[in-house]
């Protein structure tokens, strides 16, 4: 347990030799703990394997699934992430497998592009339920530095004129969506 997470459990401390395992993990170190690289994994996105787009016209996405031209913005994501954590996801990854549409994919060595409903999901929180897909932490606050911040929701306030949400209202919608 220790060499691998850097904490001493009940379990080690009946060790007799607790001195070595300090010794070693001084020597050749201990990895992170899971958080620390899951958060890791969120804020570089190295080996990302999927682009989620977006997209306000549904018939747009379900005509054309993988037309650049629809796109404004596009966060990268990792399948085996977004997959484990989302039965949204799974299923429709493992539909893609079936049709074939992941093998041409990985014969081209191109991330696979998921193309979202913005009326569904919209993009405003979708870097907010990614970040708690890896770290399995609601944090609000990456909605408010997030470039994906206007939305349709948004537009739609302004013209109807309504003030900018509060916190709490944007939980309750993003609790909502979730």
């Amino acid at each position: 347990h220790y060499l691998y997470t850097g904490e001493f459990g009940m379990e080690d401390s009946r060790f007799q030799n607790v001195d070595i395992l300090v010794q070693l993990s001084e020597e050749f170190g201990t990895p992170n703990s899971l958080d620390v690289d899951m958060r890791g994994l969120f804020d570089y996105m190295c080996y990302y394997d999927v682009v989620l787009s977006f997209s306000s016209d549904s018939e747009l996405v379900e005509a054309f699934g993988g037309n650049q031209n629809c796109l404004d913005e596009e966060l990268k994501a990792h399948k085996a992430i977004i997959s484990a954590r989302s039965p949204f996801f799974r299923n429709l990854l493992q539909r893609r497998i079936r049709t074939g549409e992941e093998i041409t994919d990985r014969t081209l060595r191109t991330p696979t592009r998921i193309i979202l409903d913005e009326s569904i999901i919209p993009k405003k929180y979708a870097k907010v339920i990614l970040h708690c897909m890896y770290t399995d932490v609601v944090d609000l606050s990456v909605l408010h530095c997030s470039p994906t911040v206007g939305s349709l929701s948004e537009v739609q306030a302004l013209v109807a004129g309504k003030p900018n949400m509060t916190r709490a209202e944007e939980a309750m919608e993003l609790y909502h969506i979730a």
